[in-house]
């Protein structure tokens, strides 16, 4: 019997939330993990960086009338080699492959036809030169030759340009010709994104920030004529080895932060499936526990690859008949629901708050979960309004890309990385306990992933309660600890749950 790992984690789990997503990128989900055996948090991300690329020139999106973002993903998936992305982007990213080698044909085409058109305009034009020549030495009327040379000008031919979708490595420079003075939308897309991380386009944080927020650019080379980025959209989808970016954080991170570069992104580690990839004497798949029944068909990865196909298509047409990209907004609901978490999110960057150390980060999260709640939505319906449920959704995934964020920022010892990642949960799920306290064991089903570990959380609760942040007691038999973000936990609750 075939099963598969995709999570069934509880709404207010720290783990991925795949129950918030629509039906049929669940299926998607569930088709390519039982494929590939990858992580299925890795296949999430994936996935949302495929479908970010296929939107980015088709939607923006407006929470407000003063406000209006566009939909591109930055995204740095951390993942040690042999976590099978390749295998998943095989899967997921087949449309836009397809679409590339049409495409590639097509300019090789238009290429030839342009070469052809512009060696006999060069004839045509040096020959009417030599009229024009001729007749100014001998004194002669020149004014209807200057009319034909003017037409023929006017009609001189314009050399095609190749509609590149994906780069897998780029120089900064490239990047700017390409957005200024090639096809304005493509991403850069890497599943060894080691050398790219060291590259000048990463250090070029201006840059890649001004793309990410839709700023024009005016590019002036010694060599070259002057151009302007205007109106592009630029992805950016890498996967690197977990030394690797520990190493770039350790030397560039904090540049990366101060320059805002970090801030913009979405940088996850999904948990590794290496050591538990098996199959039976049949072949099949055995991953964990989802049976042969709710086995997804492969009409789902069918019509993913199709809506992939139809949305970049879209941006095309868009851009041939000058057409403004589709407004998404936020039904009432949606709205009310980001005016919250917006409010959530500044209150705890106070200097009492649990996101004080990572104000940087938390100054993007709501653009994060527009820019998200926008591609679920235009991807999966279509539609022009963001639902409640799709903010719910983007809401719930960009707390899991903030809670990478926080755990893989910081190069310091584990069990004060966990104390942070742990004072960022509860200080998050406050409101959602019944009596103000939170049971251990509660923490190690629906808490941060990486704290699923019974030695990592007391560690991290131990830091906390040496800070004074945490009181721990006994609730009946049940081990339990409340908090409190302004340190000096009163023992109060403590004292009277132990003595019931």
């Amino acid at each position: 019997m075939i099963q598969i790992a995709l999570q069934q984690t509880n709404q207010h789990s720290y783990g991925y939330p795949f129950s918030l997503l629509p039906e049929k990128l669940v299926d998607v989900i569930r088709f390519v993990e039982l494929e590939t055996q990858a992580p299925s948090e890795m296949i999430a991300a994936s996935l949302l960086g495929v479908m970010s690329q296929a939107c980015q020139d088709v939607f923006d999106v407006a929470p407000n009338e003063k406000l209006r973002f566009p939909v591109s993903l930055y995204q740095i998936i951390v993942a040690e080699s042999g976590e099978r992305k390749s295998a998943v982007d095989k899967i997921i990213m087949k449309s836009i492959r397809e679409l590339e080698d049409e495409l590639e044909i097509k300019y090789r085409n238009q290429k030839n036809e342009y070469e052809k058109n512009s060696r006999l305009w060069v004839v045509k034009s040096r020959a009417l030169e030599k009229v024009i020549k001729a007749a100014v030495s001998k004194g002669s009327d020149t004014s209807e030759y200057e009319i034909q040379y003017k037409e023929l000008y006017d009609a001189k031919p314009i050399p095609p340009i190749f509609r590149r979708l994906l780069i897998n490595d780029a120089t900064r420079a490239a990047v700017k010709k390409g957005l200024g003075m090639g096809w304005p939308s493509f991403a850069l897309v890497s599943d060894e994104s080691g050398s790219i991380l060291q590259s000048e386009l990463l250090r070029d944080t201006p840059l890649l920030n001004a793309v990410w927020g839709d700023c024009s650019i005016n590019v002036e080379r010694a060599n070259s004529d002057f151009f302007s980025i205007k109106d592009a959209r630029f992805g950016l989808m890498l996967m690197v080895q977990p030394g690797v970016f520990k190493e770039y954080v350790k030397v560039q991170g904090s540049q990366a932060r101060a320059s805002g570069f970090f801030a913009r992104c979405l940088i996850s580690q999904p948990r590794s499936n290496i050591g538990n990839r098996f199959n039976d004497e049949n072949h099949h798949t055995i991953i964990s526990s989802i049976t042969e029944a709710h086995r997804p068909s492969v009409d789902v990865i069918e019509w993913f690859n199709k809506r992939v196909r139809e949305l970049f298509l879209q941006g095309f047409n868009r851009r041939e008949e000058g057409l403004a990209r589709i407004r998404l907004t936020l039904s009432a609901e949606a709205r009310t629901m980001w005016v919250s978490e917006y409010n959530r999110v500044e209150a705890q960057c106070c200097d009492s708050g649990t996101l004080r150390d990572y104000k940087d980060y938390a100054s993007k999260q709501l653009e994060h979960v527009n820019r998200i709640a926008a591609v679920i939505e235009g991807f999966s319906s279509g539609g022009t309004t963001i639902s409640a449920k799709t903010m719910n959704a983007a809401s719930e995934i960009a707390k899991w890309y903030f809670e990478s964020f926080i755990e893989l920022m910081d190069v310091l010892p584990q069990e004060v990385v966990d104390a942070k990642l742990l004072e960022s949960w509860l200080g998050s799920n406050m409101t959602r306990t019944e009596n103000g306290f939170f049971y251990k064991n509660h923490i190690l089903q629906y808490g941060p992933s990486s704290l699923r570990n019974r030695q990592r959380l007391n560690a991290a609760i131990d830091v906390l309660y040496s800070q004074h942040k945490v009181a721990k007691f006994q609730h009946g038999k049940k081990e339990c600890i409340s908090y409190n973000p302004y340190g000096n936990v009163g023992s109060l609750i403590g004292s009277l749950y132990v003595r019931q």
